[in-house]
């Protein structure tokens, strides 16, 4: 009976198999040059989070008030009282607070319209002889929809999330 201890010739497959992978990773890690207009042009009105490479790892948050290829420059923001400026170099990511009112609205639609279906068909019976409520559901529904989405959309004007505009090392999530 063989054992199944893996040979030289498995080990060796296996490290054929995995190098592609490995190196893959390796050029992944590449860092991407800060400084693209566009990541600067997509921040310009808003609140901005950096975050940035060791020593030390952190982070800065605050209004944007100056934005290029040497760096960025935030404004006094939560008891801040001077600007502060992160180089380039440590930049790892870049993101901006964005409202979410457009997909709460989606969501609140999406919410309404099924809460609108729902009470419809527990309160229409069946068609009866002359009598048809068919109606009352298309109208529920669409009730629902539009009420459902003006709540979410007013909610979600208030609730904020972080869209990333820049990212240095484009494949880490």
């Amino acid at each position: 009976m063989r054992s199944m201890r893996p040979g030289p010739s498995r080990s060796l497959l296996i490290a054929v198999a995995l190098l592609p992978s490995l190196l893959a990773a390796q050029l992944l890690r590449e860092k991407s040059p800060f400084g693209s207009s566009s990541a600067c042009q997509a921040a310009a009105p808003y609140l901005v989070r950096i975050r940035f490479d060791p020593p030390p790892k952190g982070g800065e948050m605050g209004p944007l008030t100056a934005c290029d290829s040497s760096g960025v420059t935030l404004g006094p923001y939560a008891g801040e009282t001077a600007l502060r400026v992160v180089p380039a170099g440590r930049i790892r990511d870049m993101a901006v607070s964005v409202k979410s009112g457009a997909g709460a609205a989606i969501w609140g639609g999406l919410l309404g319209g099924g809460a609108g279906l729902f009470f419809s068909l527990v309160r229409t019976r069946p068609c009866g002889p002359g009598i048809c409520h068919g109606n009352d559901i298309f109208l529920s529904t669409s009730v629902g929809v539009v009420s459902g989405a003006g709540i979410g959309w007013f909610f979600g004007r208030g609730l904020t999330h972080w869209r990333v505009v820049y990212r240095a090392y484009p494949h880490d999530s």
